[in-house]
């Protein structure tokens, strides 16, 4: 689960998808993956969307 998100190009017209993800919707996804058992995948702490937004304006937005 990636706390990233962020709408770009068509989805920032799209409902539910035209925003970033609420704090309680993580951890709702959190708690479900807990339930569930799942122990093989990626996640991301809620805060990392803070500092790991690449910068679309830019050329090289993946380059700092």
């Amino acid at each position: 689960m990636t706390s990233q998100y962020y709408p770009t190009h068509k989805a920032a017209n799209l409902p539910l998808l035209d925003r970033k993800i609420r704090p309680m919707e993580y951890v709702r996804v959190m708690a479900l993956l807990e339930k569930l058992g799942l122990e093989e995948g990626w996640v991301q702490e809620f805060e990392s969307a803070d500092y790991y937004c690449p910068d679309f304006t830019r050329e090289t937005p993946f380059i700092r």
